[in-house]
């Protein structure tokens, strides 16, 4: 089953200036944490920097489960080259 709390605001699969993959969600950037042959687990991009535990795990490019509770609020998105996972 497929969770989406924010159907409205699809998941979309970014590449930022640095090349890395990034998760958006309603302003929220979500970097890879690790991947596995069944899913990924992806962390808030301010984890380290904010400690920001928020976080989601995917199976392609579906959300299987998601904890979208942030301790800052959603930020500028400036990334503009999409991939397919």
């Amino acid at each position: 089953m497929v969770i989406n709390p924010f159907p409205a605001d699809r998941p979309r699969f970014l590449v930022s200036q640095r090349g890395t993959k990034i998760l958006a969600i309603s302003g929220y950037k979500f970097c890879v944490h690790y991947k596995n042959k069944m899913k990924t687990r992806w962390i808030c991009s301010t984890h380290n920097s904010k400690g920001c535990k928020a976080m989601l795990f995917t199976f392609g490019n579906e959300i299987l489960k998601i904890k979208n509770v942030h301790t800052h609020p959603p930020d500028a998105m400036q990334y503009k080259t999409h991939y397919s996972a």
